[in-house]
């Protein structure tokens, strides 16, 4: 059908993962996909940036500033996106305005928007996301027969890399 695929999984959900690695293997997909270890949110960003961006939000909602220390300890030492969702529900005890913060297309919008605004991450790796949005801005003008011949995705990286061998014209065929 001429269209790239550009996959993004949480490292956390292996039945997603082997299906996505089984229809490489198939050489059903052309394009790239993205591992989030453990999963999207800690893949992208620190904990002090998730905290950030949760505790703006919280701000938007009229929180009391002066409870930032509790929602911080509440937080402190989550890795991954399920435990740092569950500690803000049960902040939001101690501070109303963190209510219904969780995953979900706001929080997916303000999370977008920290990473376009930051697009390294604190060690100064870029992060993932922004791979991933780069990549999909490239391949809008590239070739997809091109890219479908002579390319290949790498089922451990995601990563889309030269085959050893050019497709042939029967090969292509065949997938039509």
């Amino acid at each position: 059908m001429g269209i790239f695929s550009l996959v993004s999984l949480d490292a956390d959900v292996t039945k997603n993962l082997q299906a996505l690695r089984a229809a490489v293997q198939k050489n059903e997909i052309c394009g790239s996909f993205f591992i989030s270890k453990p999963d999207y949110e800690f893949a992208n960003f620190d904990l002090s940036e998730l905290q950030e961006i949760v505790w703006s939000i919280a701000l938007e909602r009229g929180a009391d500033e002066t409870k930032k220390p509790l929602f911080l300890a509440a937080t402190t030492g989550t890795d991954c996106g399920r435990k740092f969702e569950q500690k803000i529900k049960q902040a939001s005890s101690d501070i109303p305005a963190l209510w219904n913060i969780a995953k979900g297309e706001e929080w997916g919008k303000r999370l977008t928007e920290y990473a376009l605004s930051h697009p390294d991450r604190l060690n100064g790796e870029t992060r993932l996301c922004i791979k991933a949005i780069r990549l999909a801005m490239n391949v809008r003008s590239a070739s997809y027969n091109y890219i479908r011949i002579h390319n290949r995705v790498d089922p451990e990286t995601g990563e889309s890399i030269k085959r050893e061998t050019p497709m042939t014209s029967q090969e292509r065929l065949n997938e039509i």
